[in-house]
Protein backbone atom coordinates (compact mmCIF):
# COMPACT_ATOMS: atom_id res chain seq x y z
CA UNK A 1 0.00 0.00 0.00
CA UNK A 2 1.64 3.31 -0.69
CA UNK A 3 2.12 5.35 2.29
CA UNK A 4 -0.47 8.65 1.15
CA UNK A 5 -3.14 5.40 1.44
CA UNK A 6 -1.58 4.61 4.53
CA UNK A 7 -2.09 7.95 6.11
CA UNK A 8 -5.57 8.64 4.72
CA UNK A 9 -6.94 5.24 6.49
CA UNK A 10 -5.80 6.54 9.95
CA UNK A 11 -6.82 10.07 9.61
CA UNK A 12 -10.78 7.99 9.34
CA UNK A 13 -10.13 6.85 12.34
CA UNK A 14 -9.07 9.14 14.36
CA UNK A 15 -11.91 11.44 12.87
CA UNK A 16 -14.16 8.31 13.79
CA UNK A 17 -12.75 8.32 17.13
CA UNK A 18 -13.36 11.80 18.03
CA UNK A 19 -16.81 11.72 16.54
CA UNK A 20 -17.59 9.04 18.96
CA UNK A 21 -15.74 10.88 22.05
CA UNK A 22 -17.61 13.87 21.31
CA UNK A 23 -20.94 11.90 21.55
CA UNK A 24 -20.28 10.39 24.05
CA UNK A 25 -19.72 13.64 26.09
CA UNK A 26 -22.62 15.26 24.71
CA UNK A 27 -24.66 12.41 25.43
CA UNK A 28 -23.22 12.31 29.14
CA UNK A 29 -23.74 16.06 29.03
CA UNK A 30 -27.67 15.70 28.24
CA UNK A 31 -27.82 12.92 30.75
CA UNK A 32 -26.32 15.52 33.88
CA UNK A 33 -28.42 18.34 32.15
CA UNK A 34 -31.52 15.91 33.08
CA UNK A 35 -30.29 14.95 35.85
CA UNK A 36 -29.34 18.50 36.95
CA UNK A 37 -33.01 19.65 36.06
CA UNK A 38 -34.88 16.69 37.85
CA UNK A 39 -33.16 17.28 41.04
CA UNK A 40 -33.69 21.05 40.69
CA UNK A 41 -37.49 20.20 40.00
CA UNK A 42 -37.72 18.20 43.42
CA UNK A 43 -36.04 20.43 45.18
CA UNK A 44 -38.66 22.87 43.72
CA UNK A 45 -41.43 20.62 44.60
CA UNK A 46 -39.82 19.68 48.24
CA UNK A 47 -40.09 23.64 48.74
CA UNK A 48 -43.64 24.11 47.20
CA UNK A 49 -45.32 21.64 49.49
CA UNK A 50 -43.39 22.87 52.27
CA UNK A 51 -45.06 26.17 52.15
CA UNK A 52 -48.30 24.89 51.39
CA UNK A 53 -48.15 22.71 54.14
CA UNK A 54 -46.87 26.38 55.99
CA UNK A 55 -50.49 27.66 54.91
CA UNK A 56 -52.35 24.51 56.48
CA UNK A 57 -50.81 25.62 59.57
CA UNK A 58 -51.95 29.09 59.20
CA UNK A 59 -55.19 28.22 58.34
CA UNK A 60 -55.63 26.15 61.25
CA UNK A 61 -54.13 28.37 63.59
CA UNK A 62 -56.97 30.88 62.45
CA UNK A 63 -59.60 28.18 62.34
CA UNK A 64 -58.68 26.89 65.68
CA UNK A 65 -58.85 30.96 66.72
CA UNK A 66 -62.04 31.51 65.02
CA UNK A 67 -63.69 28.21 66.40
CA UNK A 68 -62.62 28.62 70.52
CA UNK A 69 -61.59 31.96 70.79
CA UNK A 70 -60.57 32.56 74.58
CA UNK A 71 -62.20 29.24 75.32
CA UNK A 72 -59.98 26.17 76.33
CA UNK A 73 -58.98 23.26 74.17
CA UNK A 74 -60.77 20.16 75.86
CA UNK A 75 -63.44 20.46 73.70
CA UNK A 76 -61.40 21.07 70.69
CA UNK A 77 -59.08 18.02 71.27
CA UNK A 78 -62.00 15.67 71.98
CA UNK A 79 -64.00 16.88 68.63
CA UNK A 80 -60.46 16.44 66.68
CA UNK A 81 -60.11 12.22 68.38
CA UNK A 82 -63.68 11.63 66.30
CA UNK A 83 -65.98 8.44 66.56
CA UNK A 84 -63.53 5.93 68.46
CA UNK A 85 -62.71 9.13 71.23
CA UNK A 86 -58.61 8.85 70.73
CA UNK A 87 -56.47 11.12 68.70
CA UNK A 88 -54.81 8.58 66.63
CA UNK A 89 -52.65 10.91 64.58
CA UNK A 90 -48.78 9.53 63.83
CA UNK A 91 -46.70 12.79 62.01
CA UNK A 92 -44.14 10.31 60.72
CA UNK A 93 -46.83 7.90 59.13
CA UNK A 94 -48.93 10.40 57.03
CA UNK A 95 -48.95 9.59 53.77
CA UNK A 96 -51.54 11.12 50.88
CA UNK A 97 -53.81 8.73 49.19
CA UNK A 98 -55.52 8.43 45.79
CA UNK A 99 -58.07 7.19 43.92
CA UNK A 100 -57.85 5.30 40.41
CA UNK A 101 -58.05 8.89 39.01
CA UNK A 102 -54.95 9.99 40.53
CA UNK A 103 -57.32 12.55 42.90
CA UNK A 104 -56.16 12.96 46.11
CA UNK A 105 -58.69 11.21 48.72
CA UNK A 106 -57.02 11.39 52.17
CA UNK A 107 -54.19 10.56 54.18
CA UNK A 108 -53.06 7.76 56.02
CA UNK A 109 -51.86 7.91 59.87
CA UNK A 110 -54.68 9.88 61.13
CA UNK A 111 -56.92 7.06 62.25
CA UNK A 112 -60.29 8.19 62.34
CA UNK A 113 -59.25 11.52 63.55
CA UNK A 114 -61.44 14.43 62.37
CA UNK A 115 -59.37 17.28 60.61
CA UNK A 116 -59.29 20.97 61.80
CA UNK A 117 -58.80 21.27 58.12
CA UNK A 118 -59.81 19.36 55.63
CA UNK A 119 -58.24 18.60 51.54
CA UNK A 120 -57.57 22.05 50.47
CA UNK A 121 -56.59 23.33 47.18
CA UNK A 122 -54.06 25.91 47.27
CA UNK A 123 -52.52 26.85 43.97
CA UNK A 124 -51.31 23.52 42.23
CA UNK A 125 -51.09 21.43 45.25
CA UNK A 126 -53.50 20.64 48.43
CA UNK A 127 -52.50 20.39 52.52
CA UNK A 128 -54.86 19.32 55.20
CA UNK A 129 -54.26 20.29 59.19
CA UNK A 130 -54.74 17.92 62.02
CA UNK A 131 -55.33 18.80 65.71
CA UNK A 132 -53.10 16.96 68.97
CA UNK A 133 -52.32 18.16 72.19
CA UNK A 134 -48.95 19.49 73.19
CA UNK A 135 -46.21 16.54 73.42
CA UNK A 136 -45.37 17.53 77.24
CA UNK A 137 -48.97 16.92 78.71
CA UNK A 138 -48.78 13.91 81.01
CA UNK A 139 -50.14 11.16 78.03
CA UNK A 140 -48.47 12.82 74.91
CA UNK A 141 -49.99 14.38 71.73
CA UNK A 142 -52.82 12.19 72.39
CA UNK A 143 -53.99 13.35 75.79
CA UNK A 144 -57.34 14.65 75.47
CA UNK A 145 -57.07 16.74 78.87
CA UNK A 146 -55.07 20.17 78.37
CA UNK A 147 -53.53 21.24 81.29
CA UNK A 148 -50.96 23.91 79.92
CA UNK A 149 -53.33 25.63 77.36
CA UNK A 150 -51.50 24.46 74.38
CA UNK A 151 -51.99 22.18 71.34
CA UNK A 152 -50.07 20.97 68.34
CA UNK A 153 -51.77 21.16 64.80
CA UNK A 154 -49.41 18.91 61.97
CA UNK A 155 -50.30 20.13 58.39
CA UNK A 156 -49.23 17.93 55.53
CA UNK A 157 -48.77 19.55 52.05
CA UNK A 158 -48.38 18.19 48.57
CA UNK A 159 -48.64 18.52 44.70
CA UNK A 160 -48.68 16.92 41.59
CA UNK A 161 -46.24 14.37 41.07
CA UNK A 162 -46.04 13.06 44.74
CA UNK A 163 -43.87 15.76 46.84
CA UNK A 164 -45.09 15.90 49.98
CA UNK A 165 -44.02 17.70 53.09
CA UNK A 166 -45.50 18.11 57.30
CA UNK A 167 -44.99 20.66 59.25
CA UNK A 168 -45.96 21.69 62.73
CA UNK A 169 -46.56 23.75 65.24
CA UNK A 170 -47.19 24.20 69.10
CA UNK A 171 -49.71 26.79 69.71
CA UNK A 172 -50.64 28.51 72.82
CA UNK A 173 -53.38 31.75 73.22
CA UNK A 174 -51.47 35.35 72.84
CA UNK A 175 -53.67 37.84 75.27
CA UNK A 176 -53.65 41.33 73.97
CA UNK A 177 -51.65 42.24 77.18
CA UNK A 178 -48.22 40.93 78.29
CA UNK A 179 -48.52 39.24 81.49
CA UNK A 180 -50.17 42.05 83.90
CA UNK A 181 -48.52 43.66 86.76
CA UNK A 182 -48.77 41.08 89.73
CA UNK A 183 -50.52 43.00 92.57
CA UNK A 184 -54.36 44.32 92.91
CA UNK A 185 -53.55 47.67 92.99
CA UNK A 186 -50.32 49.34 90.42
CA UNK A 187 -49.28 52.78 90.46
CA UNK A 188 -47.11 54.09 87.84
CA UNK A 189 -44.45 57.11 88.36
CA UNK A 190 -42.02 57.69 90.95
CA UNK A 191 -44.47 59.77 93.77
CA UNK A 192 -47.62 57.97 93.28
CA UNK A 193 -50.26 59.86 95.05
CA UNK A 194 -52.29 57.01 97.38
CA UNK A 195 -55.12 57.65 99.84
CA UNK A 196 -56.75 54.11 100.77
CA UNK A 197 -59.44 55.89 103.17
CA UNK A 198 -60.27 55.45 106.58
CA UNK A 199 -63.04 53.05 106.35
CA UNK A 200 -62.22 50.05 108.61
CA UNK A 201 -65.17 47.80 106.82
CA UNK A 202 -63.18 48.03 103.80
CA UNK A 203 -60.75 45.69 102.46
CA UNK A 204 -57.87 45.56 99.76
CA UNK A 205 -57.40 42.34 99.05
CA UNK A 206 -54.40 40.26 97.50
CA UNK A 207 -55.56 36.80 98.30
CA UNK A 208 -56.41 35.47 94.57
CA UNK A 209 -60.16 34.49 94.42
CA UNK A 210 -59.30 31.12 92.30
CA UNK A 211 -57.10 30.47 95.46
CA UNK A 212 -53.90 30.05 93.49
CA UNK A 213 -51.73 32.14 95.43
CA UNK A 214 -51.16 36.16 96.59
CA UNK A 215 -49.93 39.49 95.03
CA UNK A 216 -49.12 42.72 96.76
CA UNK A 217 -52.23 44.54 97.29
CA UNK A 218 -50.63 47.92 95.99
CA UNK A 219 -47.70 47.06 93.84
CA UNK A 220 -45.26 50.31 92.86
CA UNK A 221 -41.98 50.53 90.61
CA UNK A 222 -39.40 51.75 92.79
CA UNK A 223 -38.66 51.44 96.63
CA UNK A 224 -39.15 55.54 96.69
CA UNK A 225 -42.80 54.74 95.06
CA UNK A 226 -43.43 52.04 97.70
CA UNK A 227 -42.67 54.49 100.41
CA UNK A 228 -45.07 57.05 99.18
CA UNK A 229 -48.07 54.19 99.03
CA UNK A 230 -47.13 53.50 102.27
CA UNK A 231 -46.94 56.55 103.46
CA UNK A 232 -50.34 57.62 102.27
CA UNK A 233 -51.61 54.46 103.81
CA UNK A 234 -50.18 55.26 107.49
CA UNK A 235 -51.49 58.88 106.83
CA UNK A 236 -54.57 57.86 106.31
CA UNK A 237 -54.83 54.53 108.48
CA UNK A 238 -53.69 57.36 111.77
CA UNK A 239 -55.76 60.12 110.82
CA UNK A 240 -57.30 60.12 114.22
CA UNK A 241 -55.07 57.89 116.29
CA UNK A 242 -56.50 55.00 115.92
CA UNK A 243 -56.13 51.72 113.34
CA UNK A 244 -59.53 51.91 111.90
CA UNK A 245 -57.92 52.13 107.84
CA UNK A 246 -58.78 49.48 105.59
CA UNK A 247 -57.90 45.81 106.20
CA UNK A 248 -55.32 44.71 103.90
CA UNK A 249 -55.07 40.58 103.17
CA UNK A 250 -52.71 39.31 101.44
CA UNK A 251 -51.93 35.54 102.05
CA UNK A 252 -50.19 35.48 105.44
CA UNK A 253 -49.62 39.23 105.48
CA UNK A 254 -52.63 40.89 106.92
CA UNK A 255 -53.87 43.97 108.47
CA UNK A 256 -51.00 46.55 109.64
CA UNK A 257 -48.03 44.52 107.76
CA UNK A 258 -47.83 47.24 105.35
CA UNK A 259 -44.58 46.41 104.38
CA UNK A 260 -45.54 43.76 102.91
CA UNK A 261 -48.73 44.21 101.39
CA UNK A 262 -47.54 47.06 99.70
CA UNK A 263 -44.16 46.48 97.15
CA UNK A 264 -41.76 47.24 94.96
CA UNK A 265 -42.89 45.42 91.69
CA UNK A 266 -38.98 45.61 90.01
CA UNK A 267 -38.02 44.43 93.36
CA UNK A 268 -37.98 39.89 93.40
CA UNK A 269 -36.74 39.96 96.79
CA UNK A 270 -40.41 41.34 97.70
CA UNK A 271 -42.39 38.65 100.09
CA UNK A 272 -45.53 39.03 98.45
CA UNK A 273 -44.01 38.56 94.80
CA UNK A 274 -42.26 35.03 96.22
CA UNK A 275 -43.67 32.70 92.25
CA UNK A 276 -45.85 36.13 90.56
CA UNK A 277 -42.84 38.65 89.83
CA UNK A 278 -41.12 40.64 89.10
CA UNK A 279 -42.99 42.63 86.97
CA UNK A 280 -42.76 42.16 82.91
CA UNK A 281 -40.29 44.86 81.40
CA UNK A 282 -42.88 45.92 78.44
CA UNK A 283 -44.88 47.41 81.48
CA UNK A 284 -41.73 49.43 82.68
CA UNK A 285 -41.37 51.46 79.05
CA UNK A 286 -43.77 54.43 79.04
CA UNK A 287 -44.45 54.82 75.39
CA UNK A 288 -45.64 51.10 75.44
CA UNK A 289 -47.91 51.11 78.63
CA UNK A 290 -49.88 54.01 76.55
CA UNK A 291 -49.89 51.48 73.35
CA UNK A 292 -50.76 48.73 75.68
CA UNK A 293 -53.91 50.66 76.88
CA UNK A 294 -54.50 52.31 73.36
CA UNK A 295 -55.03 48.57 71.85
CA UNK A 296 -58.31 48.47 73.23
CA UNK A 297 -59.21 51.69 71.18
CA UNK A 298 -59.94 49.30 67.69
CA UNK A 299 -61.90 46.64 70.08
CA UNK A 300 -64.02 49.24 71.98
CA UNK A 301 -67.46 47.38 72.60
CA UNK A 302 -68.33 51.17 73.76
CA UNK A 303 -66.44 54.20 72.81
CA UNK A 304 -66.66 57.50 73.96
CA UNK A 305 -64.61 60.76 73.59
CA UNK A 306 -66.49 63.81 74.86
CA UNK A 307 -64.16 66.48 75.69
CA UNK A 308 -67.27 67.93 78.31
CA UNK A 309 -66.98 64.48 79.46
CA UNK A 310 -68.20 61.18 78.96
CA UNK A 311 -71.48 59.14 79.66
CA UNK A 312 -70.79 54.94 80.83
CA UNK A 313 -72.75 53.19 78.74
CA UNK A 314 -76.62 53.47 78.31
CA UNK A 315 -78.60 50.60 80.82
CA UNK A 316 -79.16 48.26 77.70
CA UNK A 317 -75.48 47.59 77.34
CA UNK A 318 -74.62 44.28 77.79
CA UNK A 319 -71.87 43.01 78.89
CA UNK A 320 -69.07 40.04 78.32
CA UNK A 321 -66.39 38.83 80.88
CA UNK A 322 -63.74 40.29 77.67
CA UNK A 323 -66.32 43.57 76.90
CA UNK A 324 -64.13 46.50 76.36
CA UNK A 325 -65.56 49.97 77.34
CA UNK A 326 -62.67 53.03 75.96
CA UNK A 327 -63.27 56.05 77.82
CA UNK A 328 -61.41 58.81 76.20
CA UNK A 329 -61.71 61.51 78.33
CA UNK A 330 -63.38 61.74 82.00
CA UNK A 331 -66.42 59.78 83.47
CA UNK A 332 -68.03 58.90 86.52
CA UNK A 333 -69.24 55.55 87.17
CA UNK A 334 -72.13 54.75 89.18
CA UNK A 335 -73.73 51.51 91.30
CA UNK A 336 -76.35 51.37 88.36
CA UNK A 337 -73.48 51.54 85.69
CA UNK A 338 -71.24 48.54 87.33
CA UNK A 339 -69.41 46.23 84.68
CA UNK A 340 -67.84 43.50 83.40
CA UNK A 341 -64.68 43.06 80.99
CA UNK A 342 -62.30 46.13 80.25
CA UNK A 343 -62.75 49.49 81.35
CA UNK A 344 -60.13 51.77 79.96
CA UNK A 345 -60.55 55.72 81.11
CA UNK A 346 -57.65 58.37 79.54
CA UNK A 347 -59.06 60.94 81.64
CA UNK A 348 -60.53 61.14 85.22
CA UNK A 349 -61.91 57.95 87.02
CA UNK A 350 -64.75 58.92 89.23
CA UNK A 351 -65.93 55.39 90.03
CA UNK A 352 -68.52 55.48 93.35
CA UNK A 353 -68.61 53.62 96.16
CA UNK A 354 -71.32 51.38 95.41
CA UNK A 355 -70.08 50.64 91.62
CA UNK A 356 -68.93 46.96 91.04
CA UNK A 357 -66.36 46.14 88.49
CA UNK A 358 -65.26 42.52 87.49
CA UNK A 359 -61.92 42.38 84.97
CA UNK A 360 -59.66 45.23 84.71
CA UNK A 361 -59.69 48.84 85.48
CA UNK A 362 -56.67 51.05 82.94
CA UNK A 363 -56.51 54.19 84.15
CA UNK A 364 -53.66 55.20 81.60
CA UNK A 365 -53.89 58.84 80.18
CA UNK A 366 -54.41 61.69 83.18
CA UNK A 367 -53.73 58.53 85.34
CA UNK A 368 -56.51 59.78 88.16
CA UNK A 369 -58.69 57.33 90.04
CA UNK A 370 -61.34 58.31 93.00
CA UNK A 371 -62.97 55.81 94.73
CA UNK A 372 -65.57 58.40 96.02
CA UNK A 373 -69.04 58.15 98.30
CA UNK A 374 -70.12 55.40 100.39
CA UNK A 375 -71.49 52.25 99.25
CA UNK A 376 -70.67 47.94 99.01
CA UNK A 377 -69.04 47.79 95.57
CA UNK A 378 -66.44 45.55 94.62
CA UNK A 379 -63.70 45.54 92.14
CA UNK A 380 -62.54 42.14 91.89
CA UNK A 381 -59.79 41.62 89.28
CA UNK A 382 -56.74 44.29 88.99
CA UNK A 383 -56.66 47.82 88.38
CA UNK A 384 -53.89 50.55 86.78
CA UNK A 385 -53.14 53.42 87.30
CA UNK A 386 -50.61 54.94 85.15
CA UNK A 387 -49.79 58.99 84.17
CA UNK A 388 -48.12 59.08 80.32
CA UNK A 389 -50.08 62.69 79.82
CA UNK A 390 -46.92 64.57 80.17
CA UNK A 391 -45.94 67.63 81.88
CA UNK A 392 -48.80 69.78 80.64
CA UNK A 393 -51.42 67.15 81.74
CA UNK A 394 -52.89 66.49 78.27
CA UNK A 395 -53.53 62.98 77.09
CA UNK A 396 -52.76 62.35 73.44
CA UNK A 397 -50.32 65.13 72.34
CA UNK A 398 -46.60 65.38 71.83
CA UNK A 399 -45.57 65.58 75.26
CA UNK A 400 -46.73 62.18 76.42
CA UNK A 401 -44.41 60.42 78.23
CA UNK A 402 -41.78 63.10 78.52
CA UNK A 403 -42.06 63.37 82.23
CA UNK A 404 -38.59 62.72 84.21
CA UNK A 405 -36.96 60.28 85.07
CA UNK A 406 -38.68 57.67 83.45
CA UNK A 407 -41.81 59.04 81.54
CA UNK A 408 -44.53 58.58 84.13
CA UNK A 409 -46.01 61.06 85.79
CA UNK A 410 -47.68 61.19 89.40
CA UNK A 411 -50.54 58.65 89.14
CA UNK A 412 -53.08 59.08 91.40
CA UNK A 413 -55.86 56.64 93.90
CA UNK A 414 -57.89 58.40 96.48
CA UNK A 415 -60.45 56.64 98.39
CA UNK A 416 -62.84 59.20 99.70
CA UNK A 417 -65.60 58.30 101.83
CA UNK A 418 -67.15 56.21 104.00
CA UNK A 419 -68.86 52.07 103.49
CA UNK A 420 -67.58 49.13 102.95
CA UNK A 421 -66.58 49.49 99.20
CA UNK A 422 -63.91 46.78 98.42
CA UNK A 423 -60.85 45.91 95.75
CA UNK A 424 -59.63 41.94 95.87
CA UNK A 425 -57.80 40.98 93.11
CA UNK A 426 -58.85 37.70 90.84
CA UNK A 427 -57.00 36.33 88.17
CA UNK A 428 -59.98 34.15 86.72
CA UNK A 429 -61.59 37.39 85.88
CA UNK A 430 -58.44 39.04 84.57
CA UNK A 431 -57.72 36.23 82.43
CA UNK A 432 -61.27 36.55 81.31
CA UNK A 433 -61.08 40.41 80.57
CA UNK A 434 -57.37 39.96 78.73
CA UNK A 435 -59.09 37.42 76.04
CA UNK A 436 -56.69 36.22 73.27
CA UNK A 437 -56.29 38.57 69.41
CA UNK A 438 -54.65 35.20 68.47
CA UNK A 439 -52.75 32.06 69.36
CA UNK A 440 -49.02 32.08 68.84
CA UNK A 441 -46.64 29.84 67.30
CA UNK A 442 -44.45 28.78 70.37
CA UNK A 443 -42.35 26.01 68.70
CA UNK A 444 -42.36 25.31 65.01
CA UNK A 445 -40.55 21.76 63.76
CA UNK A 446 -40.60 20.63 59.57
CA UNK A 447 -40.41 17.27 58.90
Amino acid sequence: MAPMESSRGSALVMAIFVLALVAGIGIALLFLTHNEMKMSRASVDIKQAFYIAEAGIEDGRRTLFDNNGSGGFADDLLAAAGPDGRIDLDAGALRPQYDGAGRLTGFTGAGDDVPLRGITAVGEGFYAAFLSNDPLELAGRSDLVDTNDRVMVTAVGVIPGGAMEIAEAILEPQPILPVLPPAALTLWGEAPHFESGTSSTSEMVGNDCVGGGNVPIVGAMSDAAEAAVELGYYKEDKKDGNDNGPELHSGGFALDDQENTFANLTDDTEPTLAGNGPIDPAWLDCPNVKALAEKFRSRADYFCDNPDGCAPPPAGFVYEPDSVVFIDGDVSISATDSGTGVLVVTGHLDFHGGASWNGLILVVGEGSMLRSGGGSGLIAGAVYVADVAGPDGSYGNDDDCTGTPDGFGESSYVVNGGGNANIAYCSSLTDLANAPETYDVAEFLQH
